[in-house]
């Protein structure tokens, strides 16, 4: 089916062939593929889906293609917990669908934070980052800085969200940080006046575009 200029179907039209196994879709018009895309039994059979040299719209909705569990993986420190939980992750969560892995509810007992961290960073489609005082001066959120610097070299600035809950002092500012922020963009939370400005750039930065068209080995 490759090099048809197909850029959609009707759900039923791969019903008949549930049992097929490899699937070349390659060199057309698609741009979305979303999990109504292909039928429950035909993706149970399926073992390769070649998706290449399609001009993808990559947003939210191919989450569950690119085998993402999470929106975001959010970086925070501990004294930053109860903003980040009943704020930010009740409000985007409740609000606007969103689904976050945040340490304290997410991470699996038993296994090393530095595990959970590696495993769960990997299950998420972008990362962000809850930047304090308290966070610069936390050697734990540096280490978890250096991994997310990683993230950004491979996938681009879209990859992050930062967000600034107040100004960095001198003294808590450290180099991987001030790299951090010179460069990739941040916004800065301010309660009240401007605050619904802030969560509308949120939103927007979390559903932007990142990585590249999915090919799929399943």
């Amino acid at each position: 089916m490759r090099k048809n200029r197909i850029y959609g179907w009707g759900r039923d039209v791969f019903a008949p062939v549930a049992s097929l196994q490899y699937l070349d879709l390659r060199h057309n018009l698609i741009r979305i593929v979303n999990e109504t895309s292909f039928p429950t039994a035909l993706l149970a059979n399926l073992k390769t889906i070649n998706l290449a040299k399609n001009p993808f719209a990559c947003t939210c909705e191919q989450i569950w293609f690119d085998d993402y569990e999470y929106h975001a993986f959010v970086v925070y420190c501990d004294e930053n917990r109860i903003w980040v939980h009943d704020k930010f992750v009740k409000k985007l969560e409740n609000d606007e669908g969103f689904k976050f892995c945040i340490y304290h509810r997410d991470f699996d007992v038993g296994e090393s934070i530095s595990g959970n961290v590696d495993k769960f960073l990997k299950k998420s489609w972008k990362v962000v980052v809850i930047i304090s005082n308290a966070f610069a001066k936390s050697e734990w959120c540096q280490w978890e800085v250096d991994i997310i610097q990683e993230r950004r070299r491979r996938q681009g600035k879209d990859a992050l969200l930062l967000v600034m809950l107040e100004n960095i002092t001198s003294t808590n500012m450290t180099s991987p940080l001030r790299t951090l922020l010179d460069s990739t963009p941040h916004l800065r939370y301010k309660k009240g006046i401007g605050e619904n400005l802030f969560w509308t750039a949120v939103i927007e930065d979390l559903r932007k575009a990142v990585g590249q068209p999915p090919f799929s080995e399943l």
